[in-house]
C-alpha cells in the first residue's frame, strides 16, 4: 500500500505544477506502469508528444520536456538513475521515487 504522507504530498504537487509538466509526468507514469521502474527520457519525449497531440495541444520542444524532467526530478517527484552502458557510455534512465509502493 502507498505511503498516506507520500501520496498527500504528490496530490498537493500535482494541482501546483503546470499543464504541460503534468503531461510529462504522465508520461512517465505512463511508461513506468505494471512494474517497469525506469524508463529513457527519449520515450517520455516520445510518449508525452503521443498524449500532446491525442488532447490537441501544442507539444513543446525537446529542450523543454527536458527543464520539466529536471524540474520533477529537483522537487522529489521522480528520481534519476545514471546507468553504464559499454565502453565509456552512459545512459539516462529515470526511476518514479516515491510511487512505488511501500513493503
Amino acid at each position: 500500500m502507498f505511503d498516506t504522507v507520500d501520496a498527500d504530498r504528490f496530490e498537493k504537487l500535482v494541482t501546483r505544477i503546470v499543464f504541460h509538466k503534468k503531461i510529462v509526468l504522465l508520461a512517465i507514469l505512463k511508461l513506468t506502469n505494471h512494474n517497469k521502474k525506469t524508463t529513457t527520457a527519449t520515450e517520455i519525449k516520445d510518449t508525452y508528444t503521443q498524449i500532446s497531440k491525442m488532447i490537441g495541444e501544442n507539444c513543446r520542444a525537446r529542450t523543454t520536456v527536458a527543464n520539466s524532467i529536471a524540474e520533477l526530478i529537483m522537487i522529489g517527484m521522480i528520481k534519476e538513475v545514471t546507468l553504464r552502458k559499454g565502453k565509456c557510455a552512459s545512459g539516462r534512465e529515470l526511476e518514479l521515487e516515491f510511487l512505488r509502493k511501500k513493503n
